[in-house]
């Protein structure tokens, strides 16, 4: 349906001018407005809504095209140039409008709503065509420029230098949509399509930024024994443990972490380390200070890391020399958000105390961003008419040019905050006063007397007015930061250190077995397979990735699949295997269900004992080589072991609580556990989570 056919209900009094087949929206207000089509909408429960919408951003910020129920709540929308689907299970009806950001305007060109069969997954992923993906959880849009500005600024260099990347915007709020930002296509999606897609396109590499346990369990879901990992740590991902620096809010007491966080941190903690012992892991980060500050933190030392600040286009951001007159410019470019580590406060404070000194009434701020703190912020500099405030998110080449029109920058940080901001404002020859810590001692010389003292806004007047005062300290400052920014910052010490890693890396081995497999296995893990042709290759890995792979045997039984199980369990058994002697035997057999197929294996078992892995399972390869050291000292007829859930639609994974009443390392008499109070509740001892001695289930 063309919604462009019908006038939209306009009440906040927009600028709409309705043309062939399009219609141009200005809005100059300081605040958002909306346009609604005249029309309620019923929810199909069986198919999927479809919304589409093209134009161009003539001035401001991208507009979207919103579902609202009848609540009055946002629950999808889609943006400028994007496409849109998601399935409504528990939604009626719903109304469709414009947001329109103040101070912008739009031209429209397309707006289409459909209900469309549910989306053929495979074929969206069709257009993905590059042996790279990076994953991110937020990127640039018509709606938010600023949003990882700096990994957009990495994908573009990528690309400019012959490198193809898919990219994918992943995280727990994003439905299925497709939208372009200059000239990238993203693909945004949730954790659940994301599994879907690694499940069935294979890449040579991965890059992952700000890493996280959501990541780690879809990653944990997937056949990784080909792919090179890279995960970029920007800081707060791997920091988290300084949670009150990185979350506490403006005007409110300082953020604790809840017994609730303990326990999320600590999954944190044990992915983080998980993946460091993966050979075809690295860790890149963006400072030595914070890779060595997360050591600290999780006691851990990272095995295979480098160091790759963010780019700072110095072509774009290249030096001039400041004009003396540039000093009583002052600007300040930040987001507004409930985050007081960007001491937006201080930015208030440090102007209100320069208010109070002579130098003031010859100084001009110029204030630039936008976000939910925004008015509240800034509010005691409204009374100023030298404090110009632009509510408002800009371009680079926006904002290349306020470096120009302006001397110094004030970006004042309680945890390393807006640090490619600050850096960019440096190379462009702006005076940049900022914070004493150690992430900016990095890139900001501290002999300079720049580096104020986080919570002292005095300190940081003091800098300013002396530059006022003294306009060849002013220029020494400019000069000086940038030399600094663009020897560490520029493409050779970023971009080009990347893709030279990347060429390095090429040859790593993700597995390779080294010792000669016993001739009478400790574990033989049977695995029946039906039609698993899109978990199996990870299912081995998992099982086979540990220093005692050797000591197990590994029978694939296909059940009479009628996909491609059969050949990859065959090719399995080509790779893990040495001079000759593989770990992994083939049965195929016709298809008989579960049961006959655990039969054969147990017939077929050579190891001591016997462990069932279901084909679209997954093992904790480091935890698994601690259960086979114990299985080959142990004589007990059956060894429990926990085991996690892994609900694929909401990414969840769950520890389950069968045995929490059994302690670790105690051997007990069955029949003792079979009484009421003292040992098996729902369950006796299941598939999932027990190793069975060879010799007793075939003497039952």
């Amino acid at each position: 349906m063309n919604l462009l056919n019908r006038k939209w209900i306009n009440r906040n009094n927009l600028n709409v001018i309705y043309q062939k087949n399009k219609m141009i929206i200005e809005n100059n207000s300081n605040s958002h407005s909306f346009l609604v089509y005249p029309k309620v909408f019923k929810a199909s429960q069986a198919k999927e809504v479809s919304l589409k919408l093209d134009g161009n951003l003539i001035s401001g910020t991208g507009c979207t095209l919103r579902i609202i129920n009848r609540r009055r709540q946002t629950i999808g929308q889609c943006g400028l140039c994007a496409t849109y689907y998601n399935k409504f299970e528990f939604l009626n009806y719903f109304i469709l409008c414009l947001y329109i950001p103040g101070n912008s305007k739009i031209e429209i060109t397309k707006v289409e709503y459909s209900i469309v069969p549910l989306i053929d997954i495979n074929k969206v992923y069709d257009s993905f065509t590059s042996d790279t993906l990076l994953i991110t959880p937020g990127y640039p849009s018509l709606e938010n420029k600023y949003n990882t500005a700096f990994v957009h600024t990495r994908v573009k260099s990528y690309l400019n230098s012959g490198m193809n990347v898919d990219v994918i915007v992943c995280n727990e709020l994003s439905n299925l949509s497709l939208y372009e930002f200059d000239n990238i296509k993203i693909f945004k999606c949730s954790f659940y399509h994301l599994r879907e897609l690694l499940k069935v396109k294979h890449y040579s590499k991965i890059l992952i930024h700000f890493f996280n346990d959501q990541y780690a369990n879809v990653l944990e879901s997937i056949d990784l024994s080909n792919t090179k990992l890279y995960f970029y740590l920007h800081g707060a991902e791997t920091l988290y443990w300084d949670w009150p620096k990185i979350a506490s809010q403006y005007f409110e007491e300082p953020a604790v972490i809840t017994n609730k966080m303990k326990k999320q941190f600590m999954v944190k903690d044990y992915f983080i380390k998980k993946y460091n012992n993966l050979k075809n892991a690295k860790w890149i980060f963006v400072t030595n200070w914070t890779k060595e500050h997360c050591e600290e933190l999780l006691d851990i030392k990272f095995n295979n890391w480098d160091v790759i600040p963010c780019l700072i286009d110095t072509d774009l951001f290249k030096y001039d020399k400041k004009d003396p007159e540039l000093r009583k410019k002052i600007f300040v470019l930040r987001k507004f958000d409930d985050i007081n580590s960007y001491s937006l406060d201080t930015v208030v404070r440090i102007i209100l105390e320069l208010s109070r000194r002579e130098c003031f009434k010859d100084l001009q701020f110029d204030i630039y961003g936008d976000g939910s703190m925004h008015d509240r912020i800034l509010a005691p500099l409204r009374k100023f008419d030298n404090v110009n405030i632009v509510k408002k998110f800009l371009t680079h080449e926006e904002i290349r040019k306020v470096h120009t029109e302006h001397g110094i920058a004030l970006f004042p940080t309680r945890f390393d905050s807006q640090a490619v901001s600050s850096c960019e404002a440096a190379s462009s020859g702006c005076a940049v006063v900022t914070s004493n810590i150690p992430g900016v001692r990095q890139f900001i010389p501290d002999d300079l007397g720049v580096l104020c003292d986080v919570e002292n806004y005095k300190e940081y007047a003091d800098v300013i007015e002396k530059m006022y005062y003294d306009s060849n300290y002013f220029q020494e400052v400019g000069e000086r930061e940038s030399q600094s920014v663009q020897s560490k910052f520029d493409y050779s010490h970023t971009i080009q250190k990347d893709i030279d890693l990347y060429k390095e890396d090429n040859d790593t081995k993700v597995f390779s077995l080294t010792n000669m497999p016993y001739d009478t296995p400790v574990l033989s893990v049977i695995i029946p397979s039906y039609n698993v042709e899109a978990y199996l290759r990870h299912t081995v890995f998992s099982i086979l990735d540990q220093e005692n792979a050797h000591k197990i045997e590994v029978i694939i039984i296909n059940d009479g699949s009628k996909d491609n199980t059969l050949q990859i369990a065959n090719e399995l058994k080509e790779k893990y295997s040495i001079n000759g002697r593989s770990l992994i035997r083939v049965i195929d057999k016709e298809n008989g269900g579960h049961g006959s197929t655990i039969n054969v294996g147990i017939k077929e078992a050579r190891g001591k004992y016997i462990k069932i892995v279901d084909g679209d399972d997954t093992l904790d390869s480091e935890e698994f080589a601690k259960l086979i050291n114990i299985l080959e000292n142990e004589d007990s007829d059956i060894v429990l072991n926990d085991y996690i859930e892994d609900y694929a639609k909401t990414n969840n994974a769950v520890i389950a609580q069968i045995y929490g009443h059994l302690k670790p390392g105690i051997k007990y008499h069955f029949d003792d556990l079979c009484n009421e109070d003292y040992g098996f509740t729902s369950w006796g001892p299941i598939l999932a989570c027990s190793s069975y001695k060879t010799e007793m289930l075939r003497n039952r």
